[in-house]
């Protein structure tokens, strides 16, 4: 038989092991506070890149083939907005300034005009109308690699 007295240091150790695991909740929300701020700085970063993404950049290039065996790869340019040959030319000499290759501009099919760059510079045209160079581009793709990117421009 259980005495009184027993009874009562039994309840005292019950009292004493909740409020230990109350003051153990405590801690361990404690410890995780900063986690759960991590997490939500890191969710509201992301969110906030790709709503940015693309607001700095004219366009971005979009691996459409792999990497081929040749260490090179085929490229969907995706624009932000619609952007002249001009504005496009521009943006290539100084987004990719250590790149070299050529820029072929078409008007549907029909070959249009040809464009050398190198370094940061055009280094070779076929006379170029200022109207082509105002022309809004329709799309283009690239494709390269090693310091190399050729782009097809279509108007």
């Amino acid at each position: 038989m259980v005495s009184t007295q027993d009874l009562c240091l039994l309840h005292i150790v019950r009292r004493q092991n909740n409020e230990q695991a109350k003051h153990d909740e405590k801690d361990v929300i404690f410890l995780l506070r900063p986690f759960f701020i991590f997490i939500v700085i890191f969710t509201v970063i992301l969110k906030y890149r790709k709503h940015m993404k693309g607001r700095n950049n004219m366009f971005e290039l979009r691996d459409v083939t792999g990497v081929g065996s040749d260490c090179t790869s085929g490229y969907h340019v995706d624009f932000y907005n619609k952007y002249t040959v001009k504005e496009f030319i521009n943006e290539i000499l100084t987004k990719y300034p250590r790149e070299f290759g050529f820029m072929s501009i078409k008007s549907g099919k029909k070959y249009v005009a040809s464009i050398e760059f190198s370094m940061g510079d055009i280094t070779g045209d076929d006379g170029i109308d200022e109207e082509v160079f105002n022309s809004v581009i329709k799309s283009a793709t690239a494709s390269g690699g090693w310091g190399q990117m050729n782009y097809d421009i279509i108007i």
